[in-house]
């Protein structure tokens, strides 16, 4: 699992959070903007980006990204009626 944030502040309290759950395996946290995401394409399984898709200021730039990242059967998980409204042209083109 990889986190990624662009803000240091928002990391350090992913870290501070994930130490304390003493995971085995805990995500892997990197100071990254969505809009310039550097992961190899066909690299991941999920993409999970909560309430945060609504806050990305260049969908047309930034989603085909995402769908690049992602495996052939990939899957990008979102929250909220919003993020469909926002998502559904990428969902529908897909």
């Amino acid at each position: 699992i990889i986190g990624i944030d662009f803000s240091p502040l928002m990391l350090e309290l992913a870290q501070t959070k994930t130490k304390k759950l003493n995971l085995k395996s805990p995500p892997q946290w990197q100071l990254m903007d969505a809009t310039q995401l550097q992961f190899p394409n066909e690299n991941f399984d999920i993409i999970s980006c909560g309430f945060g898709i609504r806050n990305i200021p260049d969908f047309d730039l930034t989603i085909p990204k995402f769908y690049n990242i992602l495996k052939s059967n990939g899957i990008l998980l979102s929250s909220g009626f919003l993020a469909f409204l926002l998502l559904r042209k990428y969902f529908i083109a897909r």
